[in-house]
């Protein structure tokens, strides 16, 4: 008999951390390609895809995204809002979805479902008078009230609070709640209706954060909950980092693909994800003083049906605590193997 075939070494490479703030901002625009993705990282590149577009509701979208700390937008000129989500579902990955209220009225179902199937996150303006549109969940936060510029107009808050998502992502990490004293929006805007105490606080019971303005003048996110009526998914940090581990082991064991599902596979990718997961731990992503309150990860037979291995899939059962230590919030990581 021959010698048993060992993991292929060199098709396997350390876990990455996948990218967590590649946004796609969906608006009108007066000319440019339309429905169609357009990568641009500054308004220089926006005015050579689109022509000049900086005073449309995408060129100002795309400008507050980037002005509060976005580095990566999928640029996208649409007046439909059904053919812009569609444009959506292949092509480059994003992680936050920003679209004009104007384009997005009566489709944020649908935007959510985009937002699940694509493992990104939905970042929203409440409907006229706070009140959370229908059909959002896990996958989406609203905020509240609308923003005016420094040019006078008012505009949605939706793209400054994307931008604050994005820095605070690249400062304190995706598990850090874009919100408080450090969520400032920049570029000098202010709120277009002053909210009181009691105002922010009938917000957030039915699941929509403020923004509030500050002693200094300046404008600060005051809420970092979703949409969802789940409580294992009632905070923004703790949904966009599930996201982030799931996107982030999908890429990373694709090598797996290639290999037989057998014991040593299991070993290989247990032992893979646990050096993924304590990087994150010594980042500060999981509060727990020990790796057994922070997180575990289980990749044997009782975490994969005999109908998935029958299918050639493998389930890694990955368990953190985003919050508290020792509270774990968990997730199944399938993925096709060899067989």
């Amino acid at each position: 008999m021959g010698a048993k075939v060992s993991i292929d070494e060199a098709a396997r490479q350390p876990i990455f951390w996948a990218d967590t703030s590649v946004a796609a901002v969906v608006a009108p625009a007066p000319s440019g390609p339309e429905h169609q993705p357009v990568r641009v990282h500054s308004l220089a590149d926006l005015v050579d895809a689109f022509g000049a577009v900086e005073e449309s509701p995408l060129g100002r979208s795309v400008g507050d995204f980037l002005l509060n700390g976005g580095q990566v937008v999928l640029a996208v000129r649409a007046e439909d809002g059904a053919a812009a989500l569609a444009a959506l579902e292949e092509g480059p990955s994003f992680q936050l979805l920003v679209v004009d209220p104007a384009v997005l009225e009566g489709r944020y179902a649908d935007a959510h479902t985009l937002c699940e199937r694509r493992r990104a996150f939905l970042v929203a303006d409440a409907l006229p008078g706070g009140v959370l549109p229908p059909g959002l969940g896990a996958n989406a936060a609203v905020y509240h009230p609308r923003l005016v510029g420094q040019d006078g107009l008012e505009r949605p808050a939706a793209p400054s609070v994307a931008g604050v998502y994005a820095r605070t992502d690249a400062s304190r990490g995706v598990w850090k709640g874009p919100a408080g004293t450090t969520a400032q929006l920049l570029g000098g805007v202010r709120v277009a209706q002053q909210l009181t105490e009691r105002q922010m606080v009938a917000l957030g019971a039915r699941q929509v954060n403020a923004l509030r303005p500050m002693p200094d003048g300046s404008t600060v996110v005051w809420g970092a909950r979703t949409a969802a009526s789940d409580p294992e998914w009632k905070y923004v940090s703790v949904r966009r980092l599930i996201l982030f581990l799931e996107e982030s082991l999908q890429q990373g064991l694709q090598w797996a693909v290639f290999e037989p599902n057998d014991e040593e596979l299991r070993t290989r990718v247990c032992s893979d994800v646990q050096a993924f997961l304590h990087r994150l731990w010594h980042e500060g992503a999981f509060p727990g003083a020990k790796q057994e309150e922070a997180f575990f990860v289980r990749c044997d037979e009782t975490t994969t049906s005999p109908e998935e291995l029958a299918e050639g899939r493998l389930v890694c059962l990955v368990g953190v605590a985003p919050i508290r230590r020792g509270e774990f919030t968990t997730v199944r990581i399938p993925f096709v193997t060899g067989g």
